[in-house]
């Protein structure tokens, strides 16, 4: 049943993606703040799926490959540069991550001082 709405879930994103991206081509590093907002509610299913794909639960690696090779497929057709498509939309995936994680790490009305801590580096 995880498995089922992982899938949904990436299937869900994919369509989001392609109706807020729209026609145009986008760079690797646009098309991942596009679909940080679309990711971050569907975040931590995913980081469930990648989790247990690295502790080798039974099915979880493949089912990660298959899920996340799809969304970055998906996503990579929209995406110029180099690489395959699914090479470009993984890079445009890992700039969502990170800007999620960076969106989350602000920190609202910080006492003086205190600010927010730096961006994460968009080389991970």
């Amino acid at each position: 049943m995880f498995f089922a709405a992982v899938e949904s879930t990436a299937d869900d994103l994919s369509l989001l993606f392609d109706e807020t991206a729209g026609p145009a081509p986008l760079s690797a590093t646009d098309a991942g703040v596009l679909m940080a907002p679309l990711l971050e509610p569907r975040l931590p299913i995913f980081l469930d799926l990648f989790a247990r794909s690295l502790q080798r639960h039974p099915g979880y690696p493949a089912t990660f490959r298959r899920v996340f090779g799809s969304v970055a497929s998906h996503v990579g057709r929209h995406v110029t540069g180099d690489g395959t498509p699914e090479e470009r939309g993984a890079r445009a995936f890992g700039g969502a991550v990170i800007e999620v994680f960076n969106r989350t790490l602000r920190v609202p009305d910080a006492p003086a001082g205190l600010g927010s801590p730096p961006p994460l580096d968009h080389a991970l």
